[in-house]
């Protein structure tokens, strides 16, 4: 699309654009109804009838966001024994519970979020949280409580590609490369090529157009598929699709989504999972895009040999950061794109200890300018790695923290170097860390009172 006639426009004044008073533009405008159209075509991607038929009991709870309407117009319309547990709607969000850190966040995959909907799970056969823009989905069952949104991605996938005939042959099912690997193994044993993408749902977009992937998913509870007829539903996350999902998985087999995940466990083998964030400053999260596999020196992880360290996905993009796999395990580290962190995942498939193995910081070098290289440590020019640390070094002292010169017991489990030492798990750090201007003008302020 050519932009030139619209950046002159601008730089004109708009000068030459015509326009048209109220009445002409209510004339020419005309009115969509998104609610009800998205309702009445909702069956063409859920089996609702079959859910209808079976009487799932169902509660949903849009945790006060955009799909508090949505959900009353669904029960109603398709007749569905639905009841939505919350529908209050407040700019205070004072229906909430707080979520682990203790601030108000509507994330339908945490439990402390989740939690008054957690409380109720008996009362319903399945219940359903979404996020405030119902882009991302919470499943909860009476069995296994709030599903960890991995394990629901590939119950899903398990179901979906069983279960929609009408589905292309070739379709391909889409992970990005954080996600759980217990998704590789349901999609090799269902005889499916695997797309593994960067983190970002818009790599699923051009596949989930023309019906090359069936489904596409992310480890943050975010994900969309197909319609039944094997067309193209929507090309960005619907949290809303995967809620009744589990309301049809439930209808159809019998068992519920955390059932089927045990199956898959039985057969696959059951996986620890984590994510960890850490701070990092912008120069900090472009040296971290920068890495390159060959700076990874170490040959082992956690007693295994290292099978792969990647900086772009299996299918295609960079990834942003690094990825290193064993046979049974793997740890990734990338910048976030939104905030001023840096995320760690990692995964064992031979449970929390080997996960702790994996998580173990690894000694490296330094790149940022502390305290530490002022008394004389490692230099900050040095090309920065990634080293297996000494079984003997492991119970050495923590490094200190290079904003207030304390030991840093908070600091992320996985130490890359061009992070420098991490910030402590002190009050004062963390602030500095996040407004160091505002702190310092506090710092200021009690200074001059005590005087």
């Amino acid at each position: 699309m050519d932009r030139r006639p619209r950046e002159r426009a601008l730089r004109d004044g708009l000068k030459g654009v015509r326009r048209h008073g109220r009445q002409k533009a209510l004339q020419d405008a005309a009115r969509y109804d998104y609610l009800r159209t998205y309702v009445q075509d909702l069956p063409s991607v859920v089996d609702l009838e079959a859910i209808r038929r079976a009487g799932v009991r169902i509660g949903a709870d849009p945790l006060g966001g955009a799909a508090v309407d949505y959900w009353a117009e669904i029960g109603e319309m398709h007749d569905l024994d639905l009841t939505v547990v919350n529908p209050a709607v407040d700019p205070q969000w004072s229906f909430m519970t707080l979520d682990r850190d203790g601030k108000i966040r509507m994330d339908c995959s945490s439990p402390w979020a989740m939690a008054s909907l957690l409380e109720k799970r008996d009362e319903y056969d399945i219940a359903t949280g979404n996020d405030a823009d119902s882009d991302r989905h919470g499943i909860v069952t009476p069995d296994g409580g709030l599903m960890n949104p991995n394990h629901y991605l590939a119950t899903a996938i398990t179901y979906l590609f069983a279960h929609r005939p009408d589905w292309p042959a070739g379709a391909k099912v889409g992970k990005t490369v954080v996600s759980s690997s217990l998704i590789d193994r349901v999609v090799a044993d269902l005889g499916r090529e695997l797309f593994e993408v960067p983190v970002g749902f818009k790599w699923f977009v051009p596949g989930l157009i023309d019906s090359s992937v069936g489904f596409g998913g992310e480890e943050s509870a975010g994900a969309s598929f197909l319609r039944r007829d094997g067309s193209v539903w929507t090309t960005d996350k619907d949290g809303i699709i995967l809620a009744p999902l589990a309301s049809e998985i439930l209808a159809v087999t019998g068992r519920s989504p955390s059932t089927l995940h045990a199956e898959l466990v039985e057969r696959f083998g059951g996986s620890a999972y984590s994510r960890t964030d850490a701070p990092a400053d912008r120069e900090a999260k472009a040296k971290l895009k920068a890495l390159s596999p060959a700076q990874v020196t170490a040959t082992e992880l956690a007693g295994e040999p290292i099978v792969s360290a990647i900086t772009e996905a299996p299918s295609g993009g960079a990834i942003g950061g690094l990825k290193v796999s064993t046979e049974s395990a793997w740890f990734a580290a990338r910048p976030s794109g939104t905030e001023d962190i840096y995320k760690i995942y990692a995964e064992s498939f031979k449970g929390e200890e080997h996960l702790a193995e994996v998580r173990r910081p690894r000694r490296t070098s330094w790149t940022g300018r502390s305290r530490t290289e002022r008394r004389g440590g490692p230099s900050a020019g040095a090309e920065p790695t990634i080293r297996a640390a000494p079984r003997e070094r492991l119970s050495a002292p923590l490094p200190r923290c290079g904003r207030c010169d304390r030991t840093a017991p908070g600091r992320p489990f996985l130490h890359i170097p061009l992070l420098g030492p991490a910030p402590c798990s002190t009050r004062c750090c963390r602030r500095t860390a996040r407004h160091p201007r505002a702190v310092r003008r506090r710092a200021s302020r009690v200074s001059r009172t005590r005087r």
